[in-house]
């Protein structure tokens, strides 16, 4: 399936259309076979995941079952030495 143009200029288009929409941060790693997005949320809601699919849809030629969207996810640890380590998955 051909997306057209350039992938990477294609990332940051859609980057920033899902920062127009009120999402702090969003990372976005395309293919020519699927896109998965990551924004930086509380809560992903339902609401938020059909915004973020109809910017994805509309910028590519991709389907929704291969489109993928999950929220960051930031865990924080009690380092042993004495401070916090942070993990971004």
């Amino acid at each position: 399936m051909a997306i057209g143009g350039d992938l990477a200029e294609k990332e940051l288009t859609i980057e920033g259309l899902i920062k127009a929409k009120g999402f702090e941060e969003a990372l976005v790693f395309l293919t020519e076979e699927n896109l998965k997005i990551i924004v930086s949320v509380a809560e992903l809601t339902e609401q938020d995941v059909v915004k973020i699919l109809n910017i994805a849809m509309g910028e590519t030629d991709l389907d929704a079952d291969n489109i993928k969207i999950m929220k960051k996810i930031l865990e924080m640890f009690v380092n042993p030495r004495g401070g916090f380590d942070i993990i971004i998955l």
